[in-house]
């Protein structure tokens, strides 16, 4: 049997910001990672002028890291309008420039994580992709112009429908991904963390006295709603952490005075903020898992959160807070209950072998 060569688009994880879609995917990398072996080789593909993260794909001997330096801008025009152009033969191709017949005698499948235009040769035998959510159609009212060119670059229907598997990380992804794009097959595998906070360790965390908010530039995080609420309670301190604060700034959005922004946190400062908040409060009008509510619960923080079909069925009604009609926080705040949901490693072997079976 060939030894079976897995090409990693990797292209929409190497920023470090402190989002869902990021963070699953770098946990997925670093289990990838530990998989690799000389019958699983791994190919992990990074793009634009420079490495945004150079230190997060170590390579070791069946894995090699090829990053090409061409602007994003630039390989989507290249991959929208040049449909002769295969990615998947420049990358093997690099590869065995880099280690001797690397990808001799292999069996090649493509990963991309997120959606990410690509076209691939016929030798490339199966190909698959994460998506996160459909928010970039569902919400199509929030897309920057820039955002709009980009999926009109990648041409959203045709690139999923010529996967031979989609991932994704629940129930509604999966029902809106089928409703909207006919895709082929989609198979379900939640998120998950690297670790959890065990109940025996609670009492070495002391609680501090504030609210957290983890945010970012997209219009359907809700920002609105957060100076709402501060403002019916001027008691209470927030603590907002964003990825870009200009765009909020653009958009004339003054911060209460009982809210504080911090932005730029590395992954280690952003859960201590978690395990340490009295409560969590999550605003988002649309998300197709919604991580920061999950790590919450993992590390038994109290969540605050709209009352949402989706969230009841992700989380259960008895992990959460629900905001009052009148955007008020409940009086008593119940603690997650829940420690069993899913970890990062079990999911990220889940997906190799489903990719590697396919």
């Amino acid at each position: 049997m060939k030894p079976k060569l897995i090409i990693l688009d990797a292209r929409s994880i190497a920023h470090n910001l402190p989002t869902g879609v990021i963070k699953v995917g770098r946990d997925f990398l670093k289990q990838f990672r530990k998989l690799a072996n000389q019958e699983k080789r791994l190919i992990v593909w990074t793009n634009n002028l420079k490495k945004k993260d150079p230190t997060l794909i170590k390579e070791k001997k069946y894995l090699i890291h090829i990053h090409t330096r061409i602007p994003n801008i630039l390989l989507h025009l290249i991959l929208k309008f040049l449909p002769f152009f295969k990615i998947d033969h420049l990358l093997v191709f690099l590869a065995n420039a880099r280690k001797k017949h690397y990808s001799k005698n292999t069996k090649t499948f493509y990963f991309g994580f997120d959606l990410r235009s690509i076209n691939l040769s016929k030798s490339t035998v199966k190909s698959s992709q994460y998506i996160h959510d459909i928010a970039f159609h569902d919400l199509k009212e929030n897309l920057s112009t820039k955002a709009k060119f980009f999926y009109f670059l990648i041409n959203p229907r045709k690139t999923i429908q010529k996967m031979d598997l989609i991932f994704t990380n629940s129930e509604f992804s999966q029902k809106r991904i089928q409703q909207v794009f006919q895709a082929k097959k989609i198979k379900v595998i939640p998120p998950g963390l690297a670790r959890t906070v065990a109940k025996y360790k609670l009492p070495n965390i002391k609680k501090q006295n504030y609210i957290l908010c983890i945010s970012s530039s997209d219009p359907r995080k809700n920002l609105d709603q957060l100076t709402t609420i501060s403002q019916n309670h001027p008691e209470q301190k927030f603590i907002l952490v964003s990825n870009n604060f200009n765009y909020y700034k653009k958009q004339n959005l003054t911060l209460n005075s009982n809210i504080e922004s911090l932005e730029n946190l590395q992954e280690e400062e952003l859960t201590k903020l978690i395990q340490e908040a009295k409560a969590t409060i999550y605003l988002s009008k649309y998300e197709g898992f919604g991580m920061p509510i999950y790590e919450s619960i993992q590390n038994h923080t109290p969540v605050i959160v709209n009352r949402t079909k989706h969230y009841l069925k992700a989380f259960k009604e008895k992990n959460l807070n629900f905001i009052t009609k009148d955007n008020k926080i409940p009086s008593e705040l119940k603690i997650p209950s829940l420690n069993n949901l899913y970890i990062s490693k079990h999911q990220a072997r889940k997906l190799f072998k489903a990719i590697t079976k396919l």
